[in-house]
Formats: C-alpha cells, structure tokens, sequence
C-alpha cells in the first residue's frame, strides 16, 4: 500500500508548466526516493536534495532538461557574455549541471560529494567565507 506522501505525488494528468520552474518537496513516512522517481518518470526530472535538516526524501521536481546550467546558457547568450566569464558556485545535487557548465565550477567546501567531484575547485564552507575565497581566487575581489 503506498503511503500518503506516494499517493499524494501520484501523476494526475498532464503537468501544468507554464510558469512553473520547479517544486520542491520534504516527504516522510514509508516512500522512497525511487517511488517518488517512479511516479513522475518521463514527466519531471527529479534532484535529491542534499539538506541533511529536510531528510532523505526531500528534493526538487523540475522540467525535463531545465536546470542551473540551461538558463546560465540562456541568460549569457541573451546577454552577449562569452561562455569563457562563467563562474558557478555550488553546493548539492541541483548545482552539478551548472558546475560542469560553467568555464570555472567552484564547490563550497560543505558540498556534496558529488558537487565537488563536478567542480573545478572547491573553496572553503560556507560559514568560512567560502564565497569570498572563491570570489577572491578568481580575481573578482
């Protein structure tokens, strides 16, 4: 029997996205990340979230390839800025597209695993002025 959290994520008909760039939820109980993967297969990307306060079935459900690293493309493109001045800063799974993309992927020094196996560098935590390191290693202060 699934649990309330699966069934009230059960797919309802066609996802309404104008306007909508992504959800994010905290689930509980019994389900599964892969249930919750389950239920929106072929619909909504689904990113783990990596904030230890919300638990293990916590995470966000965006568009199909919509992302950090999609709408950086898409602000330097419409902006004329080279692809060569970017810089991402992140920390979890919802950052590892934009920390490939961009020229420089920097990784707090509190990520994930996986978000520093993706930068190009990894500065120090947050609480230790880590955007300041990282601002300050690219010559941007």
């Amino acid at each position: 029997m699934a649990s309330d959290f699966a069934r009230n994520l059960a797919y309802r008909g066609p996802f309404e996205r104008e306007g909508v760039g992504k959800a994010t939820f905290v689930g509980f109980g019994d389900t599964s990340m892969s249930q919750v993967r389950a239920a929106f297969e072929g619909q909504l990307d689904i990113i783990a979230g990596t904030v230890p306060l919300f638990g293990d079935l916590s995470g966000e459900l965006c568009q199909p390839g919509v992302n950090k690293a999609t709408a950086i493309e898409a602000v330097i493109g419409h902006l004329g800025i080279d692809h060569a001045a970017t810089i991402g800063i992140g920390d979890g799974s919802n950052d590892l597209e934009m920390l490939d993309y961009c020229a420089v992927g920097i990784a707090m020094g509190n990520a994930s695993s996986a978000a520093k196996s993706a930068a190009d560098e990894t500065t120090s935590a947050i609480l230790d002025d880590g955007i300041w390191h990282a601002f300050r290693s690219q010559g941007l202060i």
